[in-house]
């Protein structure tokens, strides 16, 4: 049951967080070499394992855990709530959190909130406590397909957002992707970032805001008014409602009716004004506000394709209130920011009664002017927004389609605690009002633990002491039972997703798959003149990685007896199941920190997984780091084939003394292994080569050069230990080719 308040006093219920514990002591804020990041995670432990199959249990790959993720982006006004809202569906420490949880029983959420500052930078990462000011922020929630459609129906919602769902599907999350002031003024003008690396972030916030269909924007109602009679604010509530000779508060009338019961529409009726109610009193629109705010929109409206929607929430504006005239004033003042005069008096119809607006607003873009506009002595600062962002529309002929209905987003109550009903209404209003952007699957989750994962060495440590180089379902599986904090979806679900994200990764040139022998699929061509020793027309000799035995499957999965020749298509070998696939990222440390580089900023992955990530026009800075490792790993695998071959050559010298002494050596295994870790630098420069090059315009190849025939010989010698000989015929099958230069320098 929810946790309520009798007499003003919280009743805490047995076994539940302690209440009193502040957002500053759950939010400590972690300096890192990017910047400041907060994090929260929340797990619903008894509902999880009522719910989510054991990770390590035998069914934990066998029954389906269809999962949808329902994705929201949020943007808008600096200050405006939009973390506060993010933060809340994990708050446990929140003394009105069972009440929240009775409404929207939540399996688990994660909250991540991340600000971009260099260490030299001067501004201070936190504006209001307890959060820092956002640059880009990450919610989500889990829930049981169950439960969400329990809270549909609840909420009188389209019942086709439970029906429309894929076949199969057990769990909805719901992920909201914030895009903060300050970053939303980055996007706009990028010439305010203060590094490249920030610049690229921003250059693919823009990328991904191009590419929404549905925004919800946050706009902060303390800022876009000012109170007139601001001085009210220091008075004490006891005393507030005593007579103002200078016309400030006074008594409400109670044989007034309505919100209009003292002259600026302040105090409710026949009672106390509450603290809202003071803040309420002669507001006035900020114009620096409201020419910031029609900036904002000026630019989405140019920024978005034909059509995208938009709907706004309204934060901090419980009990604030405007009159017509001062509606009419902020129209006047819309009027001097867009340089179009005001076409209507919205005073002429005043009717002075307390009921609804008659105003007929132009709508999701329509360019109707408004018309018949009646007014009550006051006005919401909702109905204010609809009014501005009506007009603002029609006289700017946006393609943008503006919601009709503004939301009041009352967050918090009077106490600074969460409102679940009013958090719960915001989310229902996105709904209602078709705002979601993307549904997917949790791949894009996965991505980033990939990468984490492969940064513990000791997961990848067996029983034996044996170490691998790549990542499989069973070490992330593994990786995921040690994690303590909650998921972004269950972890069933993410294992259930390790072999299509691996892929992904594989495809978009962010790591290597395991094809045998602790090597990708490649062929690498070595090539010299003849008489330095190539034995082949044209002087080349074309190596590969031996293909592993297949004599189980075919490539539908089938059997196909033993001996069975392995089936490549596109570079891939076939007849794999898909929890068998290996991938790693770059050993090089340079070349993975660049690999790393959006995750460990905490850059939301639907930025960046995709066949664009590093792409040219986007990550200016990345490209430039990334032509400067690539530069940088070319060096080093020519520098360290020398140094391969010379070793190889002394240890023939030595192989030889020991036969004459008639004692075994090593020199063979040590040979195996040098040029096995020189092929996994070339594995890197490849991937590097891929990224760089994406179109495949530009071979990647490699130059050697020998002052002798005999250390040519040798470099095919040790190639021949690891790589199998493969005619040249066969070069088209292999899309990863490194062509090796021998050059003879006398």
């Amino acid at each position: 049951g929810a946790q309520r308040k009798m007499a003003g006093e919280a009743v805490a219920w047995k076994g539940w967080p302690a209440s009193g514990v502040s957002k500053e002591e759950m939010l400590p804020v972690e300096v890192t070499e990017f910047g400041h990041v907060q994090r929260s995670t929340f797990r619903n432990v008894d509902r999880l394992d009522e719910e989510v199959i054991e990770l390590d249990g035998p069914h934990s790959m066998v029954v389906a855990a269809g999962t949808e993720v329902v994705s929201f982006v949020l943007l808008g006004d600096q200050n405006a709530g939009k973390s506060t809202y993010l933060h809340s569906f994990g708050y446990n420490h929140d003394d009105n959190f069972l009440e929240m949880m009775s409404l929207l029983p939540v399996l688990s959420s994660s909250f991540i909130n991340t600000r971009f500052l260099t260490k030299d930078d001067p501004r201070p990462a936190m504006d209001e406590p307890p959060f820092i000011d956002t640059d880009l922020a990450r919610s989500t929630l889990s829930l049981t397909l169950d439960d969400f459609a329990f809270w549909v129906a609840e909420r009188d919602l389209d019942l086709s957002l439970v029906t429309s769902l894929p076949a199969g599907t057990r769990f909805v999350v719901i992920q909201f992707i914030e895009f903060g002031g300050d970053h939303l003024d980055q996007i706009m003008s990028p010439e305010l970032s203060k590094d490249q690396t920030t610049r690229d972030i921003v250059a693919r916030s823009r990328a991904m805001l191009t590419a929404c269909r549905k925004v919800v924007y946050f706009v902060n109602a303390e800022t876009l008014l000012h109170s007139a009679g601001a001085a009210a604010m220091d008075m004490d509530i006891d005393t507030a409602t005593d007579t103002d000779a200078a016309g400030g508060v006074t008594e409400p009338d109670s044989s007034a009716g309505g919100l209009g019961g003292t002259p600026d529409g302040c105090g409710e009726i026949g009672g106390t004004p509450s603290l809202g109610d003071v803040r309420s009193c002669a507001p006035t629109v900020s114009i620096e506000c409201l020419r910031l705010l029609c900036t904002r929109l000026q630019f989405l409206d140019t920024l978005f394709a034909p059509g995208m929607e938009l709907m706004v929430v309204v934060s901090r504006g419980r009990g604030r209130s405007v009159t017509s005239a001062q509606v009419s004033e902020a129209l006047a003042m819309l009027g001097d920011v867009t340089g179009v005069a005001p076409e209507t008096d919205v005073t002429q119809n005043a009717s002075g009664s307390s009921g609804g607006t008659s105003a007929a607003v132009g709508t999701d873009g329509d360019t109707a002017h408004i018309q018949n506009i009646g007014r009550p002595p006051t006005v919401t600062v909702e109905t204010l927004l609809e009014i501005l962002l009506a007009r603002l529309a029609s006289t700017q002929a946006f393609g943008l389609r503006i919601g009709r209905r503004v939301v009041c987003g009352n967050h918090l109550d009077d106490a600074g605690d969460l409102n679940p009903e009013g958090i719960n209404q915001t989310l229902a209003a996105m709904f209602s009002q078709d705002m979601v952007n993307a549904t997917g699957s949790p791949g894009t989750f996965v991505a980033g633990h990939l990468l984490e994962c492969f940064k513990q060495p000791l997961l990848r440590l067996d029983a034996d002491d044996t170490f691998s180089i790549y990542v499989n379902r069973d070490i992330f599986q593994e990786y995921l039972e040690d994690l303590d904090g909650a998921l972004e979806a269950p972890d069933t679900v993410l294992l259930q997703h390790y072999a299509p994200t691996a892929r992904q990764t594989v495809e978009i040139g962010m790591a290597l798959q395991h094809h045998a022998d602790s090597l990708s699929r490649f062929l690498l061509v070595v090539e010299c003149s003849p008489r330095d020793g190539a034995g082949a027309a044209g002087g080349s000799v074309c190596y590969a990685t031996p293909d592993p035995p297949v004599a189980d499957v075919d490539a539908t999965g089938g059997n196909r007896g033993g001996g069975a020749i392995p089936i490549i298509v596109g570079g891939v070998l076939q007849g794999q199941e898909d929890g068998d696939i290996e991938i790693r990222f770059p050993y090089h440390t340079e070349l993975f920190n660049l690999v790393n580089s959006y995750f460990a900023r905490n850059v939301p992955p639907e930025l960046w997984l995709d066949q664009s990530w590093l792409a040219e026009g986007v990550d200016a800075g990345g490209r430039a780091e990334l032509g400067r490792v690539y530069s940088a790993l070319v060096t080093a695998v020519e520098s360290t084939l020398a140094a391969v071959i010379t070793g190889a050559s002394a240890r023939v010298d030595d192989a030889a003394g020991h036969r004459r002494a008639g004692t075994d050596g090593d020199g063979a295994a040590r040979n195996t292994d040098a040029v096995r870790r020189w092929l996994w630098l070339v594995e890197d420069l490849s991937l590097a080569h891929r990224l760089l090059y994406r179109h495949g315009a530009v071979p990647l190849k490699l130059n050697v050069r020998q002052h002798d025939e005999g250390s040519i010989a040798t470099l095919h010698r040790i190639l021949s230990t690891v790589l199998q000989k493969v005619p040249a015929t066969s070069i088209a099958a292999y899309p990863t080719q490194i062509v090796l230069g021998c050059t003879h320098t006398p």
